[in-house]
């Protein structure tokens, strides 16, 4: 049992935190909210149970807004700039998201390709698995050439994008006619794209790349691949081309998230608006 002084020690040491706690919560709201902006997602769950003034500032949906849109630390995350009515739930749904992947692209549908060679060398070439490949006509170093591919459902998240440049064995010195880069779009039409990724740098090898959008999520009905500038001119004519042997298109559709409601109907207002 406590001493007299003991008991009055303890009593001090109550009042002098519970004095600190008051301190706290007379700090304005809005500055809690600018200061918790900068913590992660763990720090800010923690601040819940401090008081009443700090849980309120760390349930604030700005902040919760901002962490989905901040590409995590961590491989096992997801992020987004898609909108929610509710960002801290749609957060938790993204951190706990765990995707099985596989081939998206819509073989069925109608695929376009801004230009092709010959039409035995046509855009349905890069999605079989026999030896065949896709060319574009003849051009200078730098024309573009756009690809559209329709995936599997509606609404398609789409994780990864791969691709193999085409080498010609049967021309002088093997060439390689890969583009010099790629940019990545997704939209629920073919003419209208919501999202579009970063430039990326395509080697002139012949082998598979791999140009990853996960983490960050992304859904679409349509692909679009833009091929930037053209490394390789074939002989006979002078005139660069862009020939690729492979595309392969990885993801899965909407409907696997069905323990991730938030998340589900995000998307699915974007692709609705």
């Amino acid at each position: 049992r406590p001493s007299r002084h003991q008991s009055q020690t303890m009593e001090t040491e109550d009042q002098a935190r519970l004095g600190d706690v008051t301190a706290w919560d007379s700090i304005p709201r809005a500055v809690l909210v600018k200061c918790f902006s900068f913590l992660t997602h763990k720090e800010l769950t923690q601040l819940l149970t401090v008081s009443r003034n700090f849980s309120l500032a760390a349930e604030n949906d700005g902040l919760w807004k901002a962490l989905t849109r901040r590409k995590p630390e961590g491989e096992s995350s997801y992020f987004s700039d898609l909108r929610s009515p509710n960002y801290k739930k749609l957060y938790q749904e993204l951190a706990c998201l765990r995707l099985h992947t596989y081939r998206v692209v819509d073989q069925q549908s109608d695929l376009y390709a801004s230009s092709t060679d010959h039409k035995s060398q046509s855009i349905a070439n890069v999605l079989r698995a026999n030896p065949s490949f896709w060319s574009s006509k003849g051009a200078d170093a730098e024309k573009p050439e756009t690809l559209i591919f329709g995936l599997v459902s509606p609404v398609t998240i789409v994780t990864s994008v791969s691709l193999k440049p085409y080498r010609a064995a049967y021309q002088w010195g093997q060439p390689i006619y890969a583009p010099r880069a790629m940019r990545i779009s997704l939209g629920y039409t073919r003419d209208e794209f919501v999202w579009s990724s970063d430039v990326f740098p395509v080697l002139n090898e012949d082998r598979e790349q791999t140009f990853h959008i996960a983490p960050r999520i992304v859904g679409g009905k349509f692909l679009r691949l833009e091929l930037l500038g053209r490394y390789q001119t074939q002989r006979e004519d002078d005139l660069y081309y862009i020939c690729l042997e492979k595309i392969g298109v990885k993801g899965c559709p909407l409907g696997v998230l069905k323990e991730q409601p938030y998340l589900s109907r995000a998307i699915a207002a974007q692709a609705l608006d």
